[in-house]
């Protein structure tokens, strides 16, 4: 389906209206990383939060289920936080949501602790220093870091990552290689990626490219970041800004992004746009083909989020047809389906023919491979490491 003949788009994108309110209260959340103060019921965006007061209990239970979905309920808890008192949640919903907060923020207190241990271990032991990626790297950007929901640490050692696997295997720790692009371990029940590649190229010709042409350029002006008590390195910033993007187009193309990335995307580039090159990044986006995607998602982080759209200097080719393109982004993050997967490999090797199959139309939003090279490249990954194919996801 092209996409100027979606034209249903805009209503599919809300589900309605409890996506919407649950990007409201995002974007009240996230304002504190501006220094706002203020509480809903003045100021910008009222109109919308006032639909607030009229939600049923059950329409705020539906809307704590999508909030989990998006994997963002602590994000949104802060943003109920803020609400004039009228405005939030029934008490039976508002302390479900609340120990739900709690248990995401303790979740992150764990991660620290087991990311405190794995930078003295690397220390202790001379190994390089790991680069921190995602997730945990990014919850410092967050107006509350322990907020930030993810579900592993990821790790990028591009020369001595096997080093590091081979200690941990030497320490008793289990190490898994399954995965094309990254080893798995646990510490202190603590899952980890331990990724030799920024990117998954085993499947994607112009992902090794992008890799080696910008992502591994500036690995000579790493960033320091602080995790705990221990030092981790960090990309520099248009790299990262780069590989952000880029990995959140390769999660749409393999089934779809949340709320929570395009939160990620607002709060970095709320505190590092002064110091990308928008110049090299919006090259580089042109030059492998997710330029539309890239404003696309800028278009929602500025729509929905507050970001500045400004400050991001989005091109005028990239632009063009972005907000269609933005809506029925929005449609398929509303539309996100979180069930467990089947049991039965038929199913759930049939479950992914299906879904590759109904993402033709977003592989040409973001590749520049062509299909024939994506098939290919995909089949011989899996060839070459066929547990992936079952991972139930």
């Amino acid at each position: 389906m092209r996409l100027h003949e979606n034209i249903e788009v805009r209503e599919q994108a809300g589900g309605s209206r409890l996506f919407g309110v649950l990007a409201d209260l995002l974007r009240l959340a996230l304002a504190q990383a501006d220094g706002g103060s203020r509480s809903a019921g003045t100021g910008d965006g009222v109109t919308r939060l006032r639909n607030l007061g009229s939600l049923t209990e059950e329409e705020w239970r539906e809307l704590l289920r999508l909030a989990n979905r998006q994997d963002v309920v602590a994000v949104a808890w802060d943003g109920i936080g803020r609400l004039a008192q009228e405005l939030r949640p029934p008490r039976s919903v508002a302390v479900g949501w609340a120990v739900h907060a709690a248990g995401i923020e303790a979740r992150y207190e764990a991660m620290v602790s087991a990311a405190e241990w794995l930078g003295d271990f690397s220390a202790r032991r001379g190994l390089p220093e790991p680069i921190l990626l995602k997730g945990l790297g990014l919850s410092a950007c967050y107006p509350v870091p322990s907020h930030r929901r993810f579900a592993d640490v990821d790790i990028f050692l591009p020369e001595g990552y096997r080093q590091l696997d081979r200690a941990l295997a030497a320490e008793g720790i289990p190490v898994c290689d399954d995965f094309h692009h990254h080893t798995v371990f646990v510490v202190r029940h603590v899952m980890f990626e331990n990724h030799f590649t920024l990117l998954d190229g085993a499947s994607c010709r112009s992902n090794r490219r992008l890799e080696r042409s910008v992502l591994r350029c500036g690995q000579g002006q790493m960033r320091q970041v602080t995790v705990g008590k221990s030092r981790f390195g960090a990309l520099p910033v248009t790299q990262e800004a780069i590989f952000l993007m880029r990995h959140a187009a390769v999660h749409f193309t393999a089934r779809w992004i949340r709320l929570r990335d395009v939160c990620d995307w607002t709060v970095f580039v709320r505190r590092h746009a002064g110091d990308i090159d928008w110049a090299e990044f919006w090259s580089v986006c042109r030059e492998f083909n997710f330029h539309r995607f890239a404003a696309a998602v800028c278009r929602i982080a500025s729509r929905r989020l507050g970001a500045d759209e400004r400050a991001l200097r989005i091109p005028a080719d990239a632009l063009c047809g972005a907000e269609e393109l933005a809506l029925r982004i929005e449609a398929d993050m509303a539309a996100c389906n979180t069930q467990t997967p089947p049991r039965r490999r038929a199913m759930l090797l049939a479950g992914k023919l299906k879904r590759y199959l109904g993402s033709r139309w977003k592989r040409r939003v973001v590749y520049s491979d062509g299909e024939f090279s994506l098939l290919v490249n995909s089949l011989w990954a899996k060839v070459r490491k066929p547990r992936s194919l079952l991972l139930r996801k």
